[in-house]
């Protein structure tokens, strides 16, 4: 399950590193995937 999320994440950095978004540090672009996956688990 961690490797899926793992390669999720990789693939969202990748698209977004594609499309010339905001340069952020490592931590900045886990600690959002992290806000985004609490929000979509959210009921």
């Amino acid at each position: 399950m961690r490797r899926l999320r793992d390669q999720a994440d990789i693939t969202e950095a990748d698209h977004r590193k594609a499309a010339d978004g905001p340069v952020v540090t490592h931590e900045a672009f886990v600690a959002e995937l992290e806000a985004e996956d609490a929000q979509a688990a959210a009921p």
